[in-house]
């Protein structure tokens, strides 16, 4: 899954020359370089948070990472209300709902999830070896 990173600057060479003949020639004569590559010829905007790490965009991370996601089903609506809605809300000028904040089980939640995803990077690695 990992070539989809290898392969983004062609993806978008395809689409920058409108998928032209030529464009499509070039992305199969290019085929045999990106099949062999190594980690550096990978794009990692393409597993990037960007501004929001919400369930959707880890979702994408660990399906291009080939990581078990079930481990993060049971986060997925407090991570997208609460981590990434309050962020969004406080980075557009909105004070986030916190009167019924619980603080200590937002910060045990957090960590909680904090460790759960850095499992999952654990279990692949060692999978892997």
């Amino acid at each position: 899954m990992l070539l989809v990173s290898a392969f983004n600057s062609d993806f978008e060479a395809l689409r920058d020359r409108n998928h032209s003949a030529h464009a499509k020639r070039r992305f199969v004569a290019d085929l045999k370089a990106r099949l062999e590559c190594g980690f550096d010829a990978l794009d990692v905007r393409i597993i990037e948070a960007r501004s929001n790490l919400d369930y959707e965009r880890l979702s994408e991370n660990f399906e291009v990472l080939n990581f078990d996601l079930a481990p993060i089903q049971r986060f997925r609506i407090r991570l997208d209300r609460e981590l990434v809605g309050w962020r969004h809300g406080v980075a557009h000028g909105e004070p986030p709902d916190l009167s019924a904040l619980d603080i200590n089980n937002h910060i045990d939640f957090t960590g909680h999830l904090l460790i759960v995803v850095a499992d999952g990077f654990q279990s692949a690695m060692l999978e892997r070896m």
